[in-house]
């Protein structure tokens, strides 16, 4: 599998971005909804399977009868993995991680507390424990802008810009940012149905990370069907200490059901 040059490795990058951002489609009517037929059959899909083609990485995601993720199979260069998820009223158990809720939102988790703005933004995750980090998140106009990973000997910064494609109904939030850290730092099976609050409202198009004389730079170009992204071109940049710089292009595959 492809890592970015980063001092963190991939475990999840996602999420769920070149300066100037196009969306591509076979034709410009498949960008567009026509029908409120259509706009209810949008609604009622699913991502069911995401294949992270250069990474030799998969997703096969199933879903319980109020539209939550209870179980995903992932393909990491190996036989594949069942994890499943399961829901109480203040308790979800994702594998063998536990996390607490009060009024809906998860508040903590057996090594994190999470805190969260006025708007229902995730504005502060806390580790617990002697060496954890942290992660302070900023939000603009109801899109998570930037965010800082603070350890005790690193600080590690990642800025997002958006493109003005809106994210559709049932989008699973960080799942698609594999290159980064992303994906596990912010469960997307739980982001996605709104337990860490709310999610941004646009597609991302840039993704940056720098810490200290590194960087990555993740890009994204989607392909469209039917308002639904169906493949996202992903240009990855990466500098290294020494300064040398190398890129990749890679696609992701998104089914929708």
């Amino acid at each position: 599998m492809k890592k970015f040059i980063s001092i963190l490795s991939l475990t999840i990058g996602m999420l769920v971005s070149v300066t100037a951002f196009m969306a591509c489609g076979g034709d410009d009517d498949e960008n567009i909804i026509s029908s409120p037929d259509s706009q209810e059959a949008v609604k009622s899909k699913h991502i069911t399977r995401v294949d992270y083609q250069g990474w030799d990485m998969e997703y096969v995601i199933n879903y319980d009868s109020k539209g939550r993720v209870s179980s995903y199979f992932v393909r990491d260069g190996k036989d594949p993995d069942k994890v499943n998820i399961s829901y109480d009223e203040n308790t979800i158990v994702h594998g063998n991680k536990t996390y607490y809720l009060l009024n809906g939102l998860i508040t903590s988790s057996d090594d994190y507390s999470f805190s969260y703005d006025s708007s229902n933004h995730l504005i502060k995750k806390i580790g617990i424990g002697i060496g954890s980090r942290s992660i302070s998140y900023t939000w603009v106009d109801n899109n998570l802008a930037s965010f800082v990973i603070t350890s005790n000997s690193s600080t590690q910064t990642v800025k997002l810009e958006y493109s003005d494609i809106k994210v559709p109904v049932n989008y699973i939030p960080f799942l698609f940012y594999v290159g980064h850290k992303l994906l596990k730092r912010n469960d997307p099976f739980l982001s996605y149905y709104g337990y860490f609050g709310e999610n941004s409202q646009n597609l991302a198009k840039k993704m940056v990370e720098t810490q200290g004389n590194t960087s990555a730079t993740e890009e994204y170009d989607y392909t469209m069907k039917d308002g639904l992204p169906i493949e996202i071109a992903v240009k990855t940049t990466t500098i290294s200490s020494n300064g040398k710089e190398s890129t990749s292009n890679d696609r992701i595959i998104i089914e929708w059901n």
